[in-house]
């Protein structure tokens, strides 16, 4: 698992540096989605039962967290281009978006939540949850520590 996150990282990362495609995005998108999916099937070990009425309830997640990681993917790509000439406007306007992408993934997480605890029981649903955030935090550390400071390039 740690070997895909590096190579997820990497591949991001790179694609990032440069201008974004739209094609570019759906296809970092769609790596991680059906590796992603893997790794959702092994962890939450679902029986036949369970797994009816959760892969409808997690499609639809993804639609809306594949979303707001195009937004974070350009978001950051507008970054790592400006950063060596970063100024205040621009460095506010990006974090505000940055925050907002961040609040609206735990909106979408709440609300994803609520649905799976009507198909799960609430150990598995919470157990979602957690990795849901577990994988989210990996990548956010891992990307955080490709990308510069601001205002490290004066320094």
């Amino acid at each position: 698992m740690k070997k895909l996150f590096y190579v997820l990282v990497l591949v991001f990362i790179s694609f990032s540096a440069y201008s974004q495609t739209k094609d570019e995005i759906n296809y970092i998108q769609s790596i991680w989605g059906m590796e992603k999916r893997d790794i959702v099937t092994k962890y939450m070990s679902l029986t036949d039962e369970e797994a009816k009425g959760f892969w409808g309830v997690y499609d639809k997640y993804e639609e809306g967290r594949k979303k707001l990681g195009e937004e974070r993917i350009k978001n950051i790509a507008e970054y790592s281009e400006q950063f060596a000439e970063l100024k205040d406007s621009k460095a506010q306007e990006l974090l505000n978006r940055s925050l907002s992408n961040q609040t609206r993934f735990l909106e979408l997480l709440n609300k994803t939540y609520t649905e799976v605890l009507g198909v799960l029981p609430a150990i598995k649903a919470v157990q979602f949850i957690q990795l849901e955030n577990y994988l989210d935090t990996k990548i956010r550390v891992q990307i955080m520590e490709q990308l510069p400071f601001v205002g490290d390039i004066k320094r």
